[in-house]
């Protein structure tokens, strides 16, 4: 296990872009795990399977499923005469996965989100977890998540939306220039907004949002999920910032983490619909 200081050089905006192509895909890994553990995260994953309402003898698909995390808890929802599949672009996602998650219901497949390799009307739900803000084409990802969708069937999508990224920490000009800095690094930083018309667009109905905020008081917990001074560090590199404003911003953070106000949120925007019936 790589200690903090090590987790706060991995550059998750781009790792997770093409993860068997990253410098060091044990660090997705870790990052994966260690996200799963936070109690503000399980808090949103259980709406999102709540809001999805897989059934016995459901079939269900997690598209970017990473580890397998949800793909095992869908598992356990559908049971026995349902199945659980898990489809992840990373060859060494997917394998770690397999290793991990054994069961009769279980499946995974490498493959990429913006091309399933299931039939038409296969699944009745159909979920992503924070992967379209990775991907270059997200709206043909989420056409292929309507067509592999029977009708009826029920789609969950979550991202965050890192404008919505807030930090109390030193000049509010600073701040603003690294936050947005930060977003424009993701391939879709905003995805988050994009869901409720992105999902209609691609033929779903009785499209509804909700919102989920992530509140950091405790700094290494939020530099573990955000890699907030890592952000810091490439503004500095690319002269977004000054060293004088990086230091300042950094000293700023590691103040209030001394004294116990350290505060940052993120708002998760979750959007669902349903495949119309056929007419």
């Amino acid at each position: 296990m790589r200690s903090p200081a090590a987790m706060r050089e991995f550059h998750f905006d781009k790792a997770f872009q093409d993860v068997d192509r990253a410098e060091e895909p044990l660090l997705c890994m870790l990052y994966l795990d260690a996200i799963s553990e936070l109690d503000t995260v399980k808090a949103y994953k259980r709406h999102t399977h709540s809001i999805l309402k897989p059934v016995p003898g459901d079939h269900v698909l997690d598209v970017g499923c990473g580890l397998g995390h949800d793909v095992h808890a869908l598992s356990l929802l559908v049971g026995p005469s349902g199945a659980a599949m898990g489809v992840d672009r990373s060859r060494i996602m997917i394998e770690e996965a397999i290793s991990r998650h054994s069961a009769a219901n279980v499946e995974f497949h490498c493959a990429s989100a913006e091309s399933l390799p299931f039939d038409d009307f296969t699944f009745e739900c159909c979920r992503a977890d924070r992967t379209l803000q990775h991907l270059i084409e997200p709206d043909r990802a989420v056409r292929e998540m309507y067509r592999v969708l029977k009708c009826g069937g029920r789609i969950v999508v979550a991202e965050p939306d890192y404008e919505t990224l807030l930090i109390d920490a030193g000049d509010p000009g600073t701040t603003r220039r690294i936050l947005s800095f930060y977003c424009d690094s993701l391939a879709n930083g905003r995805m988050g907004r994009r869901l409720p018309s992105c999902l209609f667009e691609a033929g779903f109905r009785g499209v509804q949002v909700s919102a989920h905020s992530f509140v950091f008081q405790d700094s290494e917990v939020a530099e573990r999920a955000l890699g907030i001074k890592g952000a810091a560090a490439r503004a500095l590199k690319a002269i977004v910032i000054t060293p004088e404003e990086a230091g300042g911003w950094l000293d700023d953070i590691a103040n209030s983490a001394t004294q116990g106000t350290m505060f940052c949120a993120l708002t998760g925007i979750i959007t669902c619909g349903i495949k119309p019936e056929a007419s």
